[in-house]
């Protein structure tokens, strides 16, 4: 399975937040605003898009936009 790039991941979030844009270096909650559901619809588009599953520990460390594409090239990898 191919991991997602940066860029795709940037876009997942912009598009499931409904902004135009997403930088790399963004705080997930304290720049774009993402609540809880939010975080949740993130996540269900990422697993469903690359087939990962995250647990909630996995999850806990994932502050930035850089943080949660880690994760994902993790579990994917």
């Amino acid at each position: 399975m191919r991991c997602p790039t940066l860029d795709e991941v940037r876009r997942v979030v912009a598009l499931e937040l409904g902004v135009k844009e997403v930088r790399a270096e963004d705080r997930l909650v304290d720049d774009l605003g993402v609540e809880s559901m939010d975080f949740v619809s993130i996540l269900a588009a990422i697993e469903d898009r690359w087939g990962i599953a995250a647990g909630d520990a996995d999850l806990s460390p994932v502050r930035t936009v850089t943080d949660l594409h880690g994760l994902v090239g993790r579990l994917c990898g």
